[in-house]
């Protein structure tokens, strides 16, 4: 196999103009089977991009269609907590508190370590009044961290309700 030569020709303003590459063609099937090789690869970096476009539609509001993606997505990824999350966000702009529960109950219980997921299976606890469900998981991401006045007030509320004043002025 010697070398060969490829000719394009390509319109550079109002002339054409002709180009010839010299190429091996070995080398060529190796750089194409390389490239598809990685292209292919689940590690290399795919969720990256279909997140981005999954939040894009939550800020425009397309939250249908949101929710149509990650059910696509998760027929064939169940264990991913990120879709959970974000179909779980779909559903809360939708009003639907029960499926909007059951997926950041998901993705939690898929990444216990994430405050994000805590924090949402947290509040939509607190939003259904399952306020016993939710006073642990506040409890530990106050723990986690301290700072975050989110966390506290939520908290703080759960306590008033329950007529625990000291512990409610203890947080503050």
């Amino acid at each position: 196999m010697g070398v060969q030569r490829m000719w394009f020709t390509r319109l550079s303003g109002t002339s054409y103009t002709t180009i010839k590459i010299k190429y091996k063609p070995m080398k060529l099937k190796i750089v194409f089977i390389t490239v598809l090789i990685l292209s292919i690869n689940p590690l290399s970096g795919q969720d990256m991009p279909v997140n981005q476009y999954i939040d894009l539609m939550l800020m425009r509001g397309e939250y249908d269609k949101v929710i149509d993606t990650c059910r696509q997505i998760l027929d064939y990824d169940n264990l991913n907590p990120e879709i959970h999350y974000r179909m779980g966000i779909a559903y809360q702009n939708t009003l639907d508190e029960d499926l909007s529960l059951r997926n950041f109950y998901r993705a939690y219980s898929l990444d216990p370590g994430n405050k994000a997921y805590g924090f949402m299976l947290a509040k939509a606890y607190y939003e259904k009044g399952k306020l016993k469900l939710a006073e642990p998981l506040f409890q530990e991401l106050c723990t986690i961290d301290s700072m975050n006045w989110g966390y506290a007030s939520y908290l703080t509320s759960i306590y008033m309700q329950y007529n625990r004043y000291d512990e409610a002025i203890g947080i503050y």
